[in-house]
């Protein structure tokens, strides 16, 4: 075998160990050796282990903590190659539910138990936020293993509190007609409209521009929402998450009054705001269709706000915005087929529309049994 120059590390095949070697001489002069299964992972942790010298970052593997393991694999692997809303809630978690306790840890030396200890001290959080918690240290760890830096995964045996099934929230024909009376005529009050008209997301709603509608249909190719980056309050557009997101709806007459409607008030936001206006021209192109008086993209939250106020004066339970998708998929469900439904959500499968709102209510249930009659 051809060795490398001295310091540039060397990758071989060990026959005894059936695994490809990485070689290299750290900082301080150690000699360290990493096995991997494929040169291909050998050759990456070769590249990824100078890079990090060169930038003055490396730190050995056997004094590498969990916490330091978090900051690299977030920087390296998520910050690069991932959505910057994946990235922002990941910095999130690992800031707030994972360095402050588990962090502490040698990365080599963490075990099954460690973790289970973490985990058990969320008791009375909710089990889907645990779950969210925990696969994000799961995948840094998978990294980790890829990387050769741990043997195993510790956290493969590790045992989480039981998912409590959640029920979907919606309106029912009378509320809908309760909480349409008390839409406020404005462009919150219109957008929410728009939601219960087409299924849209709050971040989908907010991210729709005029250039979007063309032949009597909505674009829907990007969302819009505002997160905290670096300690500022930063405004996002993205694209959806999946290709699936990326969808067109046809408009029907109601909705197209809802866009003609909110257009007209945009023009009149456009000379109300004068020199203050930060949108482009109101009504058409590049501008966003349900934005703020100044003509920059709604904020989801203040959405929601504007959504959970009318709710309390209907006189209707409080709830999320997002029971007005649920409200659109509900009733879709008994005039709209599963497929057309599925697209029209933006859902990457028809599976997942299905497991979410196809359900029997007892009346169904009874008129099947009836039906079944005849076999007995």
């Amino acid at each position: 075998m051809k060795k490398a120059p001295n310091g540039e590390g060397s990758v071989y095949y060990e026959n005894n160990t059936e695994r490809y070697v990485f070689a290299y001489t750290d900082p301080n002069g150690q000699r360290k050796r990493r096995r991997f299964k494929t040169r291909k992972e050998a050759e990456k942790a070769k590249r990824e282990t100078f890079t990090s010298m060169d930038r003055g970052e490396y730190v050995e593997a056997s004094a590498m903590t969990v916490g330091q393991w978090l900051d690299i694999w977030l920087k390296e692997y998520v910050k690069s190659t991932d959505r910057i809303s994946t990235y922002l809630a990941y910095e999130g978690i690992i800031k707030n539910h994972l360095t402050p306790t588990i962090g502490k840890y040698e990365l080599q030396k963490l075990r099954a138990e460690h973790i289970q200890a973490w985990v058990n001290r969320f008791k009375g959080y909710k089990p889907s936020s645990i779950r969210r918690y925990y696969n994000v240290l799961r995948t840094a760890l998978r990294q980790a293993t890829d990387n050769g830096l741990i043997i195993r995964n510790p956290i493969n045996a590790v045992k989480l509190p039981k998912l409590e099934k959640s029920s979907i929230k919606v309106l029912t024909e009378t509320e809908v007609k309760q909480f349409i009376k008390n839409l406020p005529d404005n462009t919150h009050g219109r957008g929410l409209m728009f939601i219960l008209g087409t299924g849209l997301r709050v971040s989908e709603l907010c991210g729709l521009r005029w250039c979007d509608i063309n032949d009597g249909e909505i674009y829907v190719n990007q969302i819009t929402y505002c997160a905290n980056i670096d300690g500022k309050h930063r405004r996002i557009t993205s694209a959806p998450k999946s290709e699936a997101g990326i969808r067109n709806i046809p408009l029907n007459d109601k909705l197209q009054a809802i866009l003609e409607n909110q257009r007209h008030a945009q023009c009149m936001d456009r000379i109300k705001a004068g020199a203050a206006w930060l949108g482009s021209e109101p009504g058409k192109g590049n501008q966003y269709i349900f934005a703020s008086a100044f003509g920059t993209p709604s904020d989801r939250s203040n959405i929601s706000r504007t959504f959970r106020a009318c709710l309390k004066q209907s006189g209707l339970e409080s709830r999320g915005v997002h029971a007005l998708r649920h409200t659109f998929a509900s009733e879709g469900i008994h005039t709209i087929d599963i497929k057309t439904l599925s697209e029209i959500l933006g859902h990457s499968d028809v599976a997942i529309t299905l497991r979410t709102y196809v359900h029997s209510d007892i009346e169904t249930k009874r008129k099947a049994m009836v039906a079944m009659s005849k076999i007995i």
